[in-house]
């Protein structure tokens, strides 16, 4: 098991976010979490991915408990992570922004228009074409459409070659054209990085399409999990979560 979450809780005051959640995420897994507003999905990945403190519980990832690091040395051990707002050096070109995402996953602290100028140019050409935005390089990040923003982005959680990806809505704010796009682009880069992705996503054709197991968390807790189609009749599924989407 890759990733493997061993009874997680979060209060904020008095209201419990995540209530003893436990799963495991098996290594190549492309997997998805669902659930309705406030069931506690993003603050699950901040939990994850060290922005917010545990109350109880484990995070273990390749047998090492990572639940009291601090983002950046979660990072160090191959974890990538999208967010639900876009989040760019909105001023710089989209060259720029992948350059810097390689050199700060590398650790080099370096004057960045200077040396770092002649660093990574290859690996940065590399990523900029996995995610079909080679020809937008010199474009302000600002300049781009919505959906190329959100493909910029997956390119800057991928500069640091994770093992294990988290993703948080990456379909946000995409038309349904820019979310085919966005779907088939996941689906390839996992296959050839041999990536393990878990997302979180409200669009349910994207979740369906793409997910391989489906976790459904409702007010903090995880109440069900399986294949696509065994979350589809779950009865329980439909009650809390699937009627309301129709």
């Amino acid at each position: 098991m890759l990733l493997q979450i061993e009874n997680l809780h979060k209060k904020f005051g008095g209201i419990s976010a995540i209530n003893g959640v436990s799963f495991g995420v098996e290594k190549g897994e492309l997997s998805s979490i669902i659930g309705p507003n406030g069931a506690g999905k993003s603050t699950l990945f901040n939990l994850l991915t060290g922005y917010l403190p545990k109350d109880s519980g484990k995070v273990i990832f390749k047998g090492e408990e990572i639940s009291n690091l601090p983002p950046y040395e979660i990072c160090k051990r191959k974890i990538g992570r999208s967010f639900q707002l876009v989040s760019l050096f909105q001023r710089l070109p989209v060259f720029d922004n992948i350059r810097i995402a390689i050199l700060a996953g590398k650790g080099l602290m370096l004057d960045f228009f200077k040396p770092a100028r002649k660093m990574v140019r290859e690996e940065t050409e590399r990523l900029l074409e996995s995610i079909g935005l080679a020809s937008k390089a010199l474009t302000s990040a600002a300049d781009l459409a919505h959906g190329e923003q959100r493909r910029l982005e997956l390119g800057i959680a991928l500069a640091n070659k994770p093992e294990l990806l988290f993703l948080d809505e990456p379909c946000s704010g995409l038309t349904v054209e820019e979310s085919n796009i966005m779907i088939e682009l996941i689906r390839k880069l996992a296959a050839e990085q041999e990536l393990t992705v878990l997302l979180v996503e409200h669009k349910m054709d994207m979740v369906f399409s793409i997910s391989r197991k489906i976790r459904v968390l409702h007010e903090g807790r995880l109440i069900f999990e399986g294949g696509p189609q065994e979350v589809k009749s779950s009865e329980i599924v439909q009650k809390v979560y699937l009627g309301e989407e129709r």
